[in-house]
């Protein structure tokens, strides 16, 4: 059950990720990052509760956490520009 919610919300957080990317809001990057608590949050009780191999976990993880970082700055640089563009008028 806890493995079918972690892939449940890693593929949303990713989603959700590259969505915002393209239309961002302050409140749309705090969800991301909501979200990639969560997958993290579930992939160390998976990786406690099973006996699962840590480096591969570990390695994915990272890529994952990598991604959403990535695409929340991007987000959060789109939205300054957003802010500047409208504030100059």
């Amino acid at each position: 059950m806890i493995l079918i919610f972690h892939i449940l919300i890693a593929t949303l957080s990713l989603l959700y990720s590259i969505f915002i990317s393209f239309n961002p809001t302050t409140q749309k990057i705090k969800n991301i990052y909501i979200l990639t608590s969560g997958t993290i949050l579930s992939g160390i009780v998976l990786v406690v509760t099973t006996s699962a191999d840590f480096g591969k976990f570990c390695l994915s993880g990272l890529v994952y956490t990598g991604i959403t970082v990535i695409l929340a700055k991007i987000a959060k640089l789109k939205l300054a520009n957003i802010k500047m563009s409208t504030s100059s008028f």
